[in-house]
């Protein structure tokens, strides 16, 4: 497994990075247009409460003592046929995230995705992942456009 790098980003390459992503994305609208995203409308991010990270591990296995755990981000759109239920309507057709627990079996092994459902293990194949038991991805941040964001 590769080494991680200390890769801390201040707030102005952060910046820099998101207008970067507003000016080369393109979406395509609920009519079938494609428009560059707008950062009135469109996602800029998602936020997700350390509690409820904390419980992404804790339903996965880590017992705050554990090594080999991190974290995948996958990235997707909402949109109204319902992929994922309880969406507001202020959701759909914007980027969202779901995270998802992995876990390396060995210091030298790749980490594999920690999904119980035959259905997140489906999507989470699909994307390029692997999959071994363990809980589901969790959804629901806040995006920011509407939620409050600097």
């Amino acid at each position: 497994m590769a080494k991680e790098l200390n890769a801390g980003v201040s707030a102005a390459k952060i910046k820099r990075l998101s207008d970067n992503y507003f000016k080369r994305m393109q979406i395509m609208r609920e009519d079938g247009t494609f428009e560059a995203l707008d950062p009135e409308k469109d996602s800029k991010s998602v936020w997700f409460s350390k509690e409820a990270i904390d419980k992404l591990f804790a339903d996965n296995g880590y017992d705050g003592d554990s090594t080999g755990f991190g974290l995948r981000i996958y990235f997707g759109i909402h949109d109204k046929k319902n992929i994922l239920t309880d969406i507001p309507e202020h959701a759909h057709n914007k980027l969202m995230t779901v995270l998802v627990a992995t876990k390396a079996p060995s210091a030298e092994s790749a980490h594999v995705d920690l999904l119980t459902s035959a259905e997140a293990k489906t999507a989470a194949t699909a994307g390029g992942g692997t999959t071994t038991s363990g809980g589901d991805g969790l959804n629901h941040g806040k995006i920011c456009p509407p939620e409050n964001c600097t």
